[in-house]
């Protein structure tokens, strides 16, 4: 692995996974996750069902390239 990617995986589980732990355990209406998946307006749950794959693939691809 390069340094970039050492970079990017220190803010995931740091800048983001930290945080959003500690949201998670005292506030949980306060996560990114939740404010991402409830959004308002957005409407039934197909379209919900693209914004959760668009997530994942945006997860998967910075992970394999993490790792490439």
């Amino acid at each position: 692995m390069t340094g970039w990617s050492w970079y990017w995986l220190v803010w995931l589980l740091v800048g983001f996974g930290v945080p959003e732990g500690i949201a998670l355990a005292t506030n949980p209406r306060n996560t990114l996750s939740y404010q991402v998946w409830n959004l308002e307006g957005v409407g039934p749950t197909f379209q919900r069902f693209f914004i959760a794959a668009g997530l994942l693939w945006l997860l998967l691809h910075m992970v394999f390239k993490l790792f490439k």
